[in-house]
């Protein structure tokens, strides 16, 4: 049958807003190059005067191997059934004529889903391809750090491998069309506007429909899982894939030492397991290291594999002497996150013996939401907040040095591969040296108390053979660790 799908809803809803491979277009928009349709000569004249000659067309296309494809963007005024003396008419000739496409093209229509209700969801789409449903916070925006710019990878990789994509957002749920379609391939199905509130509704309403459902970071897995215990036939035959992103047990306890507060061994290998015990309705587990993932395995789960990060090598031809400052990037929103309490460290304790040592002028450009009450403290004018970036290419490349006084974190620093593959040697605690398996004084300088640190940033900011070796060394390996060959290869391996 002809389906007019979405008719008479919102076209903004989200299930409307991304492009596709479809069975057909309506002749009220459709739009194809002149010679081939006279090609094909054109509309077949047993439909006419109307309904379903642009269907019979479409069919015709696709049996020579052209594609028929949904463009959300496009927008018309159609008056329904102007042209066909109203609803009655109009109903009268769809009826003789579905008689004629049955006839014409038994063929195709054969291997397409039966006409009934329950099929439309599946038959939305004109090819039957895999379907991943990816859920994560939010609509993973590069300048968002914090393992975004990873699940955007993802994301772009999967619809490469031409399976259909339905991405959940469940923590900030809203989010401009125009903006997310800039961050995500308009292939992929974003559903905007829903939240964690409705995730249980939305997966009622896909019952069976997924093949694979990835569920991104420990709290959304804890969501994901209280649900599929509850209602197990909402999970149905779909594969669960935990991408645990980060142990965030391991952060958490660091943080907790490093306010002081005392927490027994029994105690941090509680958190962690509890963590880990969050996989188990899962039979794929996705981890960033293969320290985190012997975390997995030694608790014995099976099927436990490593995705890093997907960089590309951007350095620039900018030498040494062309570049200059400081550089931090990342998200500054939460008080008691990482990068606060990094810049806040910074600039209280390791400023000042940096101004003591470094003989070049020199300022710290900070990037990234910087919304946190906490920054209030900051008073030194060598510490320039530029706020958060749409493009941060042109910091990275006119900047010497990269600074990540990181003192409690969980998975890798995606900040140092992208700051290295930039061309930015970088400056880190011990902690992201062992977190990316990188050593001091060959892809980066590595120091922890505040003395160290200052005196680590003042030899490579004004050192030049050993920033030229620092940054040859870390290029080199983000190459080898961060290659596109190797995520791309990864991800069709996990979803092949």
């Amino acid at each position: 049958s002809c389906l007019g799908y979405g008719r008479g809803q919102h076209p903004e809803q989200p299930e409307f807003m991304y492009r596709r491979d479809v069975d057909y277009c309506s002749g009220a928009f459709l739009l194809f190059p002149r010679q081939l349709f006279e090609q094909l000569g054109g509309f077949d004249l047993d439909y006419a005067p109307a309904y379903y000659e642009e269907s019979d067309f479409c069919v015709r296309l696709q049996k020579q191997g052209y594609r028929i494809i949904y463009e959300p963007e496009s927008v018309i005024v159609h008056y329904e059934f102007a042209s066909s003396g109203g609803f009655e008419g109009a109903s009268k000739l769809q009826i003789a004529h579905r008689e004629v496409i049955r006839q014409k093209h038994g063929d195709y229509l054969a291997e397409k889903y039966p006409s009934k209700e329950n099929y439309i969801l599946s038959a939305r789409t004109a090819r039957k391809r895999r379907r991943v449903l990816v859920i994560d916070d939010r609509v993973p925006h590069v300048e968002l750090g914090a393992g975004y710019p990873r699940c955007r990878h993802i994301m772009q990789e999967l619809a490469l491998l031409d399976c259909d994509i339905t991405f959940y957002p469940l923590r900030t749920s809203y989010d401009e069309w125009e903006d997310t379609y800039r961050t995500l391939p308009k292939t992929i199905e974003v559903m905007l506007y829903l939240g964690k509130d409705q995730l249980e509704e939305f997966l009622e309403s896909r019952k069976d429909f997924y093949d694979d459902i990835l569920i991104s970071r420990s709290h959304n897995m804890d969501l994901f899982s209280t649900i599929a215990h509850r209602k197990p036939r909402l999970v149905g035959h779909s594969r669960i894939i935990y991408d645990a992103e980060a142990v965030t047990a391991k952060r958490d306890v660091m943080q907790m030492h490093l306010s002081g507060k005392k927490i027994s061994s029994e105690r941090e290998r509680e958190l962690i397991q509890n963590e880990i015990a969050l996989a188990k309705c899962a039979s794929t587990i996705i981890c960033v290291s293969e320290s985190e993932a012997d975390l997995y395995r030694s608790s014995g789960f099976k099927d436990v594999v490593v995705l890093g990060h997907q960089v590309e090598i951007a350095a620039g031809s900018k030498s040494f002497n062309e570049r200059i400052d400081f550089l931090f990037v990342g998200a500054l929103r939460d008080d008691n996150s990482p990068n606060v309490d990094s810049i806040l460290w910074f600039e209280r304790e390791i400023v000042p013996e940096l101004e003591r040592l470094c003989h070049a002028e020199f300022s710290v450009l900070v990037v990234g939401d910087n919304t946190a009450p906490a920054l209030r403290k900051i008073t030194n004018k060598r510490i320039r907040f530029l706020g958060k970036q749409k493009d941060i290419s042109a910091l990275y490349l006119r900047s010497r040095v990269f600074i990540a006084p990181t003192r409690f974190a969980a998975g890798i620093p995606h900040k140092v591969h992208e700051s290295a593959a930039y061309g930015v040697p970088v400056v880190c605690t011990s902690l992201l040296a062992s977190q990316l398996g990188w050593h001091d004084k060959q892809e980066l300088l590595v120091a922890d108390t505040p003395e160290d640190f200052a005196n680590q940033c003042a030899q490579l900011y004004e050192d030049k053979l050993l920033w030229e070796t620092i940054q040859k060394k870390a290029l080199e390996a983000v190459a080898r660790d961060c290659s596109n060959a190797t995520f791309r290869e990864q991800i069709r391996r996990l979803f092949d």
